[in-house]
């Protein structure tokens, strides 16, 4: 009986503060420019990279941006940019923990699971009012996480940069059905059709329902003639993480350097991870396979690069792939997840099973011993690059969803 009236008490509670939050909301005038952005891994890989182009994009379309960001995200630099940018930050600790809901919809906690989802919402909410918004963006690594920002009363666009990897749970997929059939200004947006396809399958939801943007990086101007054209350098950006693949990176690099013959070649995989240190390790005695870390330079790094491999288990898309292919370099790429969506086989570069060792080890050796293939394939790179990936057509696709909702 008591824990009973203490669900009933903390539920009036938390219900009084969404509906006095949203009675301001609507109370306040909302500024058409004012938007809010809740990103997640605003701190590495490839959605760190995409929240400060989605900021950008934004202040192009003269936005008021407000920043709702986890503490343990919120880096000197982070700090710095948005200072610089004049964006309103606010920041949670654990207001924002995901949530999940795996029993039957008539179980009885389900009651707490609500009273949770109703929670989150009413943080969101308020910070929702205090910069009165009229749009939320949410920039999600983890699938379904952050799914109560949905029941705010603007337009919400969600984000899904990772894919999920089995059913979303039963408390969330009622939720998100819901929420998808009775509201026309909730999007949810992915970044390739491979993504695409494993959300409508994992979480029974009709492809039509999820829009595909892919990644983006600007057309480069000026490119810097390769310094030294003696030695062939095959670059690799990316976290330093299994689901990279960095062990079988490493094999390969050993092997095609035993079968280069004079050719002089260099391996690069620029990026920081877990496995960081332990590659160091296992790569310290060969001075021409080198794993050096996060580097904030990736343009010398491409402008002296002359193939881009990336032997990845996976791919959402692959943001790195799209910046090699703007600098004109052919990509030896896996062809599980959305990089087929970039790389066309025997054209900008090539697509091998992620299993195949010996195919990858022969399409790379076929780069290195051919000067004007590697030209022929880097030409047509950059070419689908700037008709497919770049920022102008980046910008065109958010404007057709974002800005003109």
């Amino acid at each position: 009986m008591k824990s009973k009236v203490i669900f009933i008490a903390k539920l009036f509670s938390v219900l009084f503060r969404f509906v006095l939050y949203r009675t301001l909301f609507f109370l306040r005038i909302k500024n058409v420019n004012n938007i809010l952005l809740i990103p997640q891994n605003t701190h590495i890989g490839g959605t760190k990279t995409f929240f400060y182009n989605l900021c950008e994009y934004l202040l192009s379309r003269h936005y008021n941006i407000a920043v709702l960001v986890n503490k343990i995200e919120c880096s000197e630099e982070l700090f710095e940019y948005l200072k610089e940018k004049n964006i309103t930050i606010f920041q949670y600790n654990n207001e924002l923990d995901y949530l999940e809901y795996w029993y039957p919809w008539k179980h009885s906690l389900k009651k707490y699971f609500l009273l949770d989802f109703l929670k989150q919402s009413s943080f969101i909410l308020n910070i929702a009012s205090q910069h009165k918004v009229r749009k939320i963006i949410v920039s999600s690594a983890y699938p379904s996480s952050l799914f109560p920002a949905f029941l705010i009363p603007v337009p919400v666009f969600y984000f899904i940069h990772s894919m999920p990897w089995g059913k979303i749970d039963p408390g969330k997929k009622r939720i998100l059905d819901h929420i998808l059939k009775h509201y026309t200004n909730k999007h949810l947006i992915t970044v390739s059709k491979y993504s695409q396809d494993r959300i409508s399958t994992y979480w029974a939801i009709d492809k039509s329902k999820i829009k595909v943007i892919y990644n983006s990086s600007p057309v480069v101007k000026g490119l810097i003639p390769k310094e030294n054209n003696d030695v062939i350098t095959i670059l690799t950006l990316g976290n330093v993480l299994s689901v990279k693949n960095p062990e079988l990176w490493v094999n390969i690099a050993k092997e095609l350097c035993s079968q280069s013959g004079e050719k002089r070649l260099n391996f690069i995989w620029a990026g920081s991870g877990e496995l960081l240190e332990e590659m160091q390790i296992k790569t310290k005695q060969f001075k021409n396979i080198n794993f050096i870390g996060y580097t904030e330079n990736t343009r010398a790094l491409f402008e002296n690069a002359d193939i881009y491999f990336q032997p990845s288990k996976w791919e959402s898309h692959g943001l790195a792939v799209v910046e090699a292919m703007s600098y004109g370099l052919p990509c030896v790429v896996t062809n599980n997840g959305g990089t087929t969506e970039s790389i066309i086989n025997n054209e900008s570069g090539y697509t091998v099973d992620v299993d195949n060792y010996n195919e990858m080890l022969q399409k790379l050796l076929l780069l290195v011993n051919n000067k004007e293939l590697r030209k022929k394939l880097g030409d047509c790179a950059m070419e689908r690059h700037y008709h497919n990936f770049s920022q102008d057509v980046w910008y065109t696709n958010l404007d057709n969803i974002i800005h003109y909702e």
